[in-house]
């Protein structure tokens, strides 16, 4: 229950009621079951001026805590899932480029060898210092013929 002007008024309307129907069973048997009622409504008063909450709305409240609490940790789990997939992401597009650069330096080992077939020791000299350049020119010029 917020603590607002109406429910503060209410408030003091059931307090007042119940002490004027205190007043009036001062003499009767029901003087003690009034006389509980009026200090339960005190405490529920003094509860509500001072903020307090009944059980009822701890328990929800502590719901409330435990559900954040454990979307918290989903979220963190979530992230950390997230970034090792990313790192596993990371780690094939790696090893993808490192399996391109054994092929490429398979074929480049393929050319060499055909071009020392062809040419001799001295090929670098004709071709230049990138051999995979060289053997481009001589797969050109041998398809071209």
């Amino acid at each position: 229950m917020k603590n607002t002007l109406s429910n503060k008024l209410k408030f003091l309307k059931l307090l007042e009621r119940i002490h004027k129907l205190k007043v009036e069973l001062l003499n009767t048997g029901y003087h003690s079951s009034v006389n509980d009622i009026d200090e339960r409504a005190n405490h529920l008063y003094d509860m509500f001026l001072n903020g307090g909450l009944s059980d009822k709305e701890k328990v929800v409240v502590d719901l409330i805590k435990q559900e954040r609490s454990i979307k918290k940790v989903k979220d963190k789990y979530k992230k950390k899932e997230d970034k090792i997939k990313l790192k596993e992401w990371k780690l094939n597009k790696e090893r993808k480029k490192v399996g391109y650069l054994k092929h490429r330096a398979k074929i480049d080992l393929r050319a060499q060898r055909k071009l020392k077939e062809r040419f001799g020791k001295n090929f670098a000299k004709e071709f230049g210092k990138d051999s995979l350049l060289g053997a481009n020119k001589v797969i050109l010029d041998t398809s071209k013929q």
